[in-house]
C-alpha cells in the first residue's frame, strides 16, 4: 500500500513527539495505578478475611479469669518462700532454708500447672486478640493509600464493612482486659520462678 507523506514543519514535529511522550507517560501512570489499586485491593481483602475470621473467636473466649487469679496466687506463694531464703541463710538457719527449698518444690509444679493452664487458654484467644489489632491497623492504612488512587473504592470498602470493623473493634475491646492480664500473670510467674532459682542458688549454705 502506497502512503504519500504530506511535508510539515520542524515545529509540528516536535509538538507531536512531545504528545507522545506525555500520552505514554500517562499510559504509564495509569499502569502503575492499577498495579498499586490491585495490591492494596488484595490486601484489603486479606485484612477482611482475618478480621472476620478471628472475631468470632474474640466474640466467643474462653474465661481466664479464674485461671490467672490462680496463676497470680501460686507464684505469690513462692514469692513470699524466695524473700524469707536470705533471712533465714544470714541467720544461719541451714535447715530452714532447706525445708523453704524443699517447700517450693511443691509451688514450682503448681506454678507449672497454673501455666499450662493459662497458656493454653491464651492460645487461640491471644492468637485472635493480636490478629483482629493488626488487620484492624493495616486495613485502615490500605484504605488510606486507596483513597487517593480510587477514592471511590475506597468509600465503597469502608462503607461495606463498616459492621464488621465495628463488631471487631467491640471483640477486641471485650478481650483486652483478661488478654493482657493473663499475659502478664505468665510473666510474672516466669520472673518469680526465676528468682526464687538465684536465691537458692545464691544462699551460703550447702547441702548434699
Amino acid at each position: 500500500m502506497d502512503i504519500v507523506l504530506k511535508p510539515s514543519t520542524l515545529p509540528k514535529f516536535n509538538a507531536a513527539v512531545t504528545k507522545l511522550k506525555a500520552d505514554a507517560q500517562t499510559s504509564q501512570r495509569s499502569q502503575q495505578t492499577s498495579v498499586a489499586v490491585t495490591a492494596l485491593t488484595n490486601k484489603i481483602s486479606d485484612n477482611l478475611s482475618q478480621i472476620s475470621q478471628y472475631t468470632k473467636v474474640l466474640e466467643n473466649p474462653p474465661l481466664l479469669t479464674a485461671d490467672t487469679t490462680n496463676l497470680t496466687r501460686v507464684s505469690g506463694l513462692l514469692d513470699a518462700q524466695t524473700r524469707q531464703i536470705p533471712i533465714l541463710d544470714a541467720a544461719n538457719k541451714c535447715a530452714e532454708v532447706k525445708t523453704q527449698e524443699d517447700l517450693a518444690l511443691s509451688q514450682f509444679q503448681a506454678i507449672q500447672v497454673a501455666v499450662d493452664k493459662v497458656s493454653n487458654g491464651l492460645g487461640s484467644l491471644g492468637t485472635a486478640y493480636d490478629s483482629v489489632n493488626d488487620n484492624l491497623t493495616n486495613l485502615d492504612s490500605s484504605v488510606s493509600s486507596l483513597q487517593p488512587l480510587a477514592p471511590a473504592l475506597a468509600k465503597k470498602t469502608t462503607t461495606d464493612n463498616a459492621q464488621l470493623v465495628a463488631r471487631a473493634k467491640v471483640a477486641v475491646t471485650k478481650n483486652k482486659p483478661q488478654v493482657v492480664a493473663a499475659r502478664a500473670a505468665v510473666d510474672l510467674a516466669a520472673s518469680r520462678l526465676q528468682a526464687f532459682n538465684a536465691a537458692a542458688e545464691n544462699a551460703r549454705c550447702q547441702f548434699p
